[in-house]
């Protein structure tokens, strides 16, 4: 399930306690997240929420790692989908900034980025987050293999980075930056920009 994502009334105590983890940790901040709003925005008693999680530590690192096992599965998904139909790569660089272009970013990516921030402070939380980078890295490597490019996985994180770069740009200034994407990638896999077919 994505970071922040509805949770059914019908899901237990703790998927509840994870999804308004998210939501507090991107409403709020690592600094304004408490223990009282997130058993609020569960719904659950105070004491619910420290049988789950005795430390708040503990919270966050779950709350991350709820968040890198959906990414995984997601970008696995979206490897295979383009290792099962290869295109060109001028045509993979426009259509990778279009999808990235049109998902609407909310509070939710902005709890990823505080949570892969605060990894920096915590060394639970910096494990799981080398897992989801990791996983992305080899995400991008499969997708690059498939679409021909030469040395792959020496240019996957740097695919990565940039996509990365893009959504925290969109993030914090709200705009778009129509073809910077697209022109970035392109110059990283050695595709001749042009307009696709």
């Amino acid at each position: 399930m994505p970071l922040g994502a509805t949770v059914p009334a019908s899901a237990g105590a703790r998927d509840r306690i994870l999804q308004a983890a998210a939501a507090v940790v991107g409403e709020h901040g690592i600094g304004g997240f408490t223990n009282r709003l997130v058993a609020r925005a569960a719904g659950v008693s105070l004491g619910s929420l420290t049988y789950h999680f005795p430390a708040q530590q503990d919270l966050l690192r779950a709350c991350l790692e709820a968040f890198v096992d959906a990414e995984i599965d997601r970008i696995a998904a979206i490897a295979a989908s383009v290792s099962a139909r290869p295109v060109d790569p001028r045509t993979a660089a426009h259509h990778a900034e279009a999808v990235i272009e049109s998902i609407v970013l909310g509070p939710h990516h902005v709890g990823a980025f505080e949570l892969y921030l605060q990894a920096a402070r915590d060394p639970g939380l910096a494990e799981v987050a080398r897992r989801c980078w990791d996983g992305y890295d080899r995400a991008a490597t499969a997708i690059l293999v498939a679409l021909g490019v030469d040395e792959a996985a020496a240019t996957a994180p740097r695919i990565v980075a940039l996509v990365a770069g893009s959504q925290l740009r969109r993030i914090a200034t709200g705009q778009a930056t129509p073809g910077m994407l697209a022109g970035g990638l392109s110059l990283l896999i050695g595709a001749d920009l042009g307009t696709p077919d």
